[in-house]
């Protein structure tokens, strides 16, 4: 799931570039690869997930990188995924899958 606004504020607040995991089906290639969704506190304040910032060493840096790369590939291929987490740039191998 993505959401441009969400997306700008979450990115601009952590100072990165990237597109913030919203959501993440339980069965996804995305889930089962380790990747993390944004959540909400008790107090309804967001608490950001991974910011997705390449695919096979592609930059992404906003919602239309991400879909244009995304378009290079299709159902089944695997990508590494590369993203940011507290600080920290990590990998993951994800599996695409098709949208339920």
């Amino acid at each position: 799931m993505v959401d441009d606004q969400l997306n700008d504020i979450i990115t601009n607040q952590l100072g990165i570039e990237g597109v913030a995991i919203l959501g993440i089906s339980a069965s996804s290639g995305a889930s089962l690869a380790g990747l993390q969704e944004a959540t909400q506190d008790a107090f309804g304040r967001i608490i950001p997930g991974d910011i997705v910032t390449g695919i096979d060493g592609a930059k992404i840096t906003d919602i239309p990188s991400l879909l244009s790369t995304l378009n290079n590939y299709e159902v089944g291929d695997e990508v590494i995924v590369q993203y940011w987490r507290n600080g920290e740039s990590n990998e993951a191998t994800v599996l695409l899958q098709s949208e339920h």
